[in-house]
């Protein structure tokens, strides 16, 4: 008779896990992702894939407490058997690397360890420092835009700051006598990681800059706005302007909208005049995570980017030798 780890993924329900023990460190796990924030679909997923995990370590006998890295080379194995691609194996050893950090382990087994073939978790194309202090050294500024938009280049190339941060910065997170930021956390979504909060330090070229478009730029853009001064500019009105967001949100839009994805855009091809090889902001905070490492402890890199996982700041090394093609090739554990 095959056990329940021998039966094809596809024949029987892929959570319906009922042993007592799993469900009391499911329910523990549970209570941790709320602690962080996480959002209910993701805890679910999360929860879902760990309960696989831990059902395959009681068939194979496996302490928790005692897991090795070997021991999950041997469960990847396993998943690979049932079926499972290499972006879904990714995901479970996701969670399971929530889950042993939940159990503050000395060491996670879990660190560091991805399947080959989804090569986008680890960061290329990236920027030096010198060119990341090009982007904010040469980016122009002669209205308010563009004054706007030099404060937001300064936090991307030099905080790190990620797209979906700005919005949720507001005025009195900008310290500028005690030259720091304040950057609030975001939550976590299906597949998409949230981040910490964090206090950052002000590059000092940063705090003028900073300094003008809070006391200059933005009251005169706010003002702009609900004077109605903007809306023969506007090419894309907002269907109501919200007063609260205005006063409420560090960054807002020229013409009133709450969301600045469309300014980023066209930040983007901006500071692409300058440089050709930005892409985006994701590449730039990468560029910023990975300049760190080469002279940060890791652990400090973690706190600077917000990442609640030791492990999501491990992935960037990689991306910080010199052999990384070669690294990819020889050195990565799985295929």
């Amino acid at each position: 008779m095959l056990n329940n780890s021998e039966i094809p993924l596809k024949a029987r329900n892929r959570y319906d896990f009922k042993s007592p023990e799993i469900i009391k460190k499911v329910n523990k796990l549970t209570l941790f992702f709320q602690q962080k924030h996480f959002a209910p679909d993701t805890i679910k997923t999360y929860c879902n894939y760990t309960s696989y995990f831990l059902d395959w370590q009681h068939t194979q006998e496996i302490n928790t407490r005692s897991t090795t890295y070997n021991h999950l080379l041997q469960f990847v194995n396993h998943c690979q058997k049932q079926g499972r691609n290499p972006k879904n194996i990714n995901m479970v050893l996701t969670a399971v690397r929530h889950y042993f950090d939940m159990l503050q382990l000395p060491t996670n087994p879990a660190t560091g360890l991805y399947l080959r073939g989804e090569i986008k978790t680890i960061p290329n194309n990236l920027l030096s420092t010198e060119q990341l202090d090009q982007l904010y050294d040469q980016h122009p500024v002669y209205n308010e835009r563009t004054q706007r938009n030099k404060a937001i280049t300064g936090l991307y190339v030099y905080q790190g700051i990620g797209t979906d941060e700005l919005k949720k910065l507001e005025p009195q997170h900008i310290q500028l006598q005690e030259g720091n930021i304040y950057i609030p956390s975001t939550k976590q979504t299906y597949n998409k990681g949230g981040r910490q909060s964090r206090t950052l330090k002000l590059k000092a070229n940063q705090i003028l800059a900073l300094q003008e478009y809070l006391l200059v730029t933005r009251p005169k853009i706010i003002q702009d706005i609900q004077s109605g001064k903007r809306e023969k500019y506007a090419s894309r009105k907002p269907k109501e302007i919200k007063e609260a967001t205005l006063q409420n949100q560090l960054f807002i839009s020229l013409n009133g909208s709450e969301h600045i994805k469309n300014s980023v855009k066209h930040l983007m091809q901006d500071l692409r005049k300058i440089d050709p090889q930005v892409k985006d902001g994701m590449q730039l905070r990468k560029s910023v995570i990975v300049n760190w490492l080469k002279e940060k402890d890791i652990r400090q890199v973690q706190y600077m980017a917000g990442h609640s996982s030791i492990s999501s700041t491990e992935k960037y090394r990689a991306a910080n030798l010199e052999e990384l093609e070669e690294a990819l090739k020889m050195h990565h554990p799985l295929r």
